[in-house]
């Protein structure tokens, strides 16, 4: 018979964080579920560390061509109603699956459900739970915020759903789950739990730090969504404003990480689309700024603005 819950994890050269992955699937205290492990062609040893776990692990191994590819692989390969997905650096905290199997029993209407998230920036040592709150119109607040629902390791989403909106995008290399989510959002109603089950984990072997990805592919999503004639009927309105947002973002990511060319050129951007942000930047960059031949900004009000990472305050820090 089949399993009501199929577990998808994709996992490339992670024999030092799949085990810990597999690890918190197992200490689940709901239990019809099946694990599916695909090794991404590693060269490591993480195909040995997942067959150590015997038979309750399921391991598929492919040739290497990206985490899409292999989550579609396990996708594929499942029998599961619902899908979960965990990339193999992520980690479950014990009550997830049973808090998102009762809650989609209670709501057959909700297609997808999210848990909230605590991120853990292991190369700058801090970490920080992420907002969890309703939105009336999901699809508007993913165009002007990005990252309002979480990662792919806090989604469960309904079989008939997913394959109804496509599987990943493999011709994306990061925002996969953003671009996932857009689809869904039109799709199918989410269900937001208020509960912190998953463990979010940002170091220097993963793909979430790379900005220059993180931009090219969010402008390749956002292109092709406002292409899009009734997508453009419906949220042309929010255009400006959600490209105006992306650049902002993408601007504090280039400030965490240093590459100050590229932070101002994508501040400049952001700012073409919405000249009133310009009043948003805090008083301590602006003079920064002007030191560095910006040349001089009207007053502005001291106020933060959320970025990856931090405010804009805490990028100034950084100048």
């Amino acid at each position: 018979m089949a399993p009501l819950v199929s577990v998808i994890v994709p996992a490339y050269n992670a024999e030092s964080h799949v085990q810990g992955a597999i690890e918190s699937v197992l200490a689940q205290d709901f239990e019809d579920w099946e694990l599916i492990v695909v090794d991404d062609g590693s060269t490591d040893a993480t195909t040995d560390t997942i067959e150590r776990f015997g038979g309750r692990v399921r391991c598929e191994r492919i040739a290497h061509a990206g985490a899409n590819r292999a989550r579609n692989h396990g996708l594929l390969a499942s029998r599961g109603e619902l899908l979960a997905l965990l990339d193999a650096d992520d980690r479950w905290l014990p009550g997830k699956l049973r808090a998102q199997v009762d809650a989609m029993a209670k709501d057959p209407e909700a297609g997808a459900c999210f848990v909230r998230t605590r991120d853990i920036d292991e190369v700058n040592d801090r970490s920080w739970d992420r907002p969890w709150m309703e939105h009336r119109d999901v699809v508007a607040a993913l165009l002007l915020h990005s990252s309002i629902l979480g990662p792919t390791s806090a989604l469960m989403v309904r079989r008939e759903v997913m394959f109804d909106v496509g599987l990943f995008d493999e011709s994306l290399t990061q925002s996969q789950d953003y671009d996932l989510c857009l689809r869904l959002a039109r799709a199918t109603r989410f269900l937001l739990l208020p509960d912190l089950l998953v463990l979010y984990r940002m170091h220097g072997g993963n793909m979430t730090r790379n900005v220059g990805r993180f931009e090219a592919n969010a402008l390749i999503i956002l292109g092709r969504f406002f292409a899009e004639e009734e997508n453009r009927r419906r949220w042309g309105h929010l255009r400006r404003a959600s490209y105006s947002n992306h650049f902002w973002m993408f601007a504090g990511a280039y400030a965490e990480s240093g590459n100050w060319p590229r932070f101002a050129k994508n501040l400049a951007r952001s700012l073409l689309w919405n000249p009133a942000k310009l009043t948003s930047i805090p008083p301590t960059l602006r003079k920064r700024l002007a030191q560095r031949g910006a040349g001089p900004a009207p007053p502005a009000r001291n106020q933060a603005h959320r970025i990856p990472g931090g405010t804009v305050q805490d990028a100034a820090k950084r100048l």
